[in-house]
């Protein structure tokens, strides 16, 4: 081994695939358990809802580094979900609704916020990594 291959540094990683599926992950079991306790004060229909987490599921287990289509449809899930959590929680402050309901959407707006930071992250690598 010569000194030039010890002096290498490792190639920079730019995938964060892998904690943006456990944010999906999460969002989507916070969405399961809540679901039951709000179902009466959502302003749509339940089975959204169970479309909703299934297509989270779905995605963080689609999630990976080699696919742009798949990174992309994170970003945007991330971002839909982001604007929609985010939404229902100033909606519920305002109308002076349930605390909880609050307390949740706000936590799930902030995770699909991170969500969405390190799917961009994975983007921008993805873009790095091809050239483009």
């Amino acid at each position: 081994m010569q000194l030039k291959d010890l002096l290498k540094l490792p190639p920079e990683r730019h995938y964060y695939g892998d904690l943006v599926r456990a944010l999906f992950l999460l969002v989507g079991i916070i969405m399961l358990i809540t679901l039951p306790l709000f179902k009466e004060i959502i302003p749509f229909p339940f089975y959204i809802s169970i479309f909703s987490i299934i297509l989270i599921n779905v995605f963080a287990g689609l999630t990976n580094p080699n696919q742009l289509i798949v990174i992309l449809l994170d970003n945007l899930i991330s971002l839909s979900g982001l604007v929609v959590f985010e939404f229902f929680a100033i909606k519920s402050i305002l109308n002076n609704s349930s605390n909880l309901f609050y307390l949740v959407n706000q936590l799930l707006a902030v995770v699909l916020f991170f969500a969405l930071y390190y799917s961009i992250k994975s983007l921008r690598g993805f873009l790095i990594k091809e050239g483009r």
